[in-house]
């Protein structure tokens, strides 16, 4: 199904769809931010039974990400079943594209670690300075890879330029911000 867009352009529904939902992740996305910022009662038992204040935060992943796969898990088996969808982890390269998610999985849960042990070196600032900082830096990174990927070129690489100097810009200025902050 096509769906007329200004100056005759053609957008499918399945692009609008998708658009719809990336902005609804990008607006629940901060949930998770706001989670450790108010886990306090999570970290002062972690602090309790002696992880140090590098890792207490990490006392709340516990039940905030096992709550998330437990339900992500049912979901996909649901889909898996509904769609008839499971055979293809036996296609010829779906052990390669699982790893791959495996993969993409880890290095997720190293950059929530890697917040999580940041947030206490931040004191009360943590969730304000340290959430926007972490989420520019993956965009840069992600930017990185889709470059090399062969994504970014010409005009559209020109454009992105502008957009990761802007977020590496808004990273120091974070950053600096916190270090006055901390020092006063």
């Amino acid at each position: 199904m096509q769906i007329d867009y200004r100056g005759g352009t053609r957008i499918s529904a399945v692009a609008l769809e998708g658009i719809a939902l990336s902005i609804a992740a990008g607006l629940l996305t901060p949930l998770m931010n706001l989670g450790i910022a108010f886990a306090d009662n999570y970290m002062k038992v972690a602090r309790a039974h002696g992880a140090s204040e590098a890792f207490m935060t990490l006392a709340f992943y516990v039940p905030y990400l096992g709550a998330s796969f437990v339900c992500n898990a049912i979901y996909c088996a649901y889909l898996w079943k509904k769609n008839r969808t499971s055979k293809q982890f036996r296609a010829p390269h779906g052990i390669r594209y699982t790893l791959m998610a495996v993969a993409m999985a880890g290095i997720w849960m190293v950059g929530m670690l890697l917040y999580g042990w940041a947030m206490p070196w931040m004191h009360t600032y943590g969730p304000v300075i340290g959430w926007p900082i972490m989420l520019a830096s993956s965009n840069l990174a992600a930017a990185v890879i889709e470059y090399f990927y062969g994504d970014w070129k010409g005009r559209s690489l020109r454009t992105l330029s502008y957009g990761l100097l802007a977020l590496s810009l808004s990273i120091s200025l974070l950053a600096y911000s916190n270090w006055v902050i901390q020092k006063s």
